[in-house]
């Protein structure tokens, strides 16, 4: 459905169809079209060749879809059907950069790398894009809108393309990712344009590096602040590598950014320790006085983690509620209505 929706309003234009396997796509929607299959898998290449036959203009190739297979191809293409299952990105930035496209052009992807962030816990790169921004952890929960959308956006917009629409669902175990956008060609953009452009975004002069970094120390991801300052990321990196000084700047913006983070989620632990959350309260002894409060038991301080007695709850709660507030965490009005709490609750119980 994906598919057959992006085709409505697309101009006559070749297909490109990488990892095409048994060309079961191609020959139900786009048997209308030029279309051009590759996969690596020669069986399933001679597969596809026999189901496609008949077909006016088709070929089909046994190649590495990572680059692209079609050099000296004279046709413009109108659709990418990048059914990679795991990562479309290399077969996608290795066709952009070497055909010919129609002035309207859609892309259809299906992309498992969610899945195998989770599995290793490792941030991946992007083609073309040789920083990692971010953490694993925040690639899993904003991989489109963070990493691949403002990927996708600078890769075409050095040809003058933009975005004008897009879809993307995923798999009920959030591990899959379906995705499709159309990318029109701004009106007015000659090749002319697209080449001073192309030159002006290669400028990553000191206001934009300013910019750069006061994206990075405000949260952003280096994609992301490289999108917001009209650069591509492989433009920042190779600044980086022949200038120290904005190297050690963005380094050192990276540890305000995480620092903020770090503070923030310790502000909540706080606020969370200081309303009585008695799993806060332990983390944060366990943290900021570990010489005391320990996770383990036999090395010399009081273990938290060991469970309590009944009958030692009143003792244990007491010393919890005097290192706070010792250390200014908590008043001692604000324990005395924590104590009267818990004994309230524990008679409840009971």
């Amino acid at each position: 459905m994906l598919r057959k929706r992006f085709l409505e309003g697309l101009p006559n234009g070749a297909v490109y169809v990488p990892f095409c396997g048994d060309g079961d796509i191609t020959s139900e929607l786009y048997r209308a079209r030029a279309c051009f299959c590759a996969d690596i898998d020669p069986e399933r290449v001679a597969a596809a060749k026999e189901k496609l036959r008949g077909m006016t203009k088709v070929q089909v190739v046994a190649a590495d879809c990572n680059a692209w297979p079609f050099h000296g191809c004279s046709d413009r293409f109108a659709l990418v059907d990048c059914d990679a299952w795991v990562n479309p990105y290399p077969a996608i930035a290795a066709f952009w950069n070497s055909a010919k496209k129609s002035e309207t052009i859609a892309i259809v992807a299906t992309d498992a790398q969610r899945e195998n962030i989770k599995r290793s816990k490792h941030a991946v790169k992007l083609p073309e894009c040789s920083r990692i921004a971010g953490n694993w952890r925040e690639q899993c929960n904003f991989w489109w809108l963070r990493y691949v959308k403002p990927w996708l956006a600078g890769l075409v917009a050095g040809d003058g393309y933009a975005i004008q629409q897009e879809s993307k669902f995923g798999d009920r175990y959030g591990t899959m990712l379906y995705w499709a956008v159309i990318l029109a060609k701004r009106p007015g953009i000659t090749e002319v344009a697209v080449k001073r452009q192309r030159k002006k975004r290669a400028r990553f002069d000191a206001g934009k590096q300013e910019r750069y970094l006061d994206e990075i120390r405000g949260g952003a991801g280096h994609c992301e602040a490289a999108q917001a300052c009209g650069v591509s990321p492989d433009s920042v990196e190779r600044a980086m590598h022949n200038d120290r000084a904005l190297a050690a700047a963005v380094s050192a913006a990276e540890v305000t950014r995480d620092g903020k983070r770090s503070i923030d989620v310790e502000r909540a632990l706080y606020e969370a320790a200081t309303n009585g959350n008695t799993t806060a309260i332990i983390f944060w002894l366990q943290n900021r006085l570990s010489d005391r409060w320990q996770d383990k038991r036999g090395m010399g301080g009081a273990s938290l983690s060991v469970a309590i007695d009944q009958r030692d709850v009143s003792i244990q709660l007491g010393c919890i509620l005097q290192e706070l507030i010792e250390e200014k965490v908590l008043s001692k009005d604000k324990a005395r209505a924590l104590i009267e709490k818990w004994a309230s609750d524990d008679e409840s119980k009971g």
